[in-house]
């Protein structure tokens, strides 16, 4: 098992995120020569990420936004400054997970399993709530 491989500032395309991903699944599951996924400030916008096993893959100030990720695996990863803007996010587990300073607007959280995630300083958004998290008057 080899340490993880580091793509900076690239906009992943499918092809190339699901190479990445068939590599992390190796390391994860301690077969020899898998890499951990690790993304930093990476534009992954419009994806399909469904079902995607990525735990403990690391994706830092990475942009998720109106991707769509339903039952992805991100328990234990490190999704740090990362936007998930307009993205669906049905039933992901983000179970343990780091999400500082996360933004989610308008995005699907139905089902999504948050058990022990650190969700401090993000910013969640939808037609009830604004920018700080409170409920918006009805007129």
């Amino acid at each position: 098992m080899s340490g993880g491989r580091i793509k900076t500032g690239t906009r992943v395309t499918q092809g190339l995120l699901l190479e990445h991903q068939e590599r992390h699944k190796n390391f994860v599951n301690g077969v020899r020569d898998g890499r951990k996924m690790i993304l930093r400030r990476c534009d992954l916008s419009g994806l399909d990420l469904n079902g995607l096993d990525l735990r403990g893959a690391e994706f830092l100030a990475c942009d998720f936004t109106g991707a769509t990720l339903r039952y992805a695996n991100f328990s234990g990863a490190q999704l740090l400054a990362s936007r998930f803007d307009q993205a669906d996010l049905t039933d992901c587990d983000f179970s343990r997970a780091g999400m500082r300073a996360t933004t989610f607007q308008y995005a699907d959280l139905s089902g999504v399993q948050l058990l022990e995630t650190d969700l401090r300083d993000c910013t969640i958004v939808d037609d009830e709530t604004n920018l700080s998290g409170d409920p918006i008057a009805s007129s």
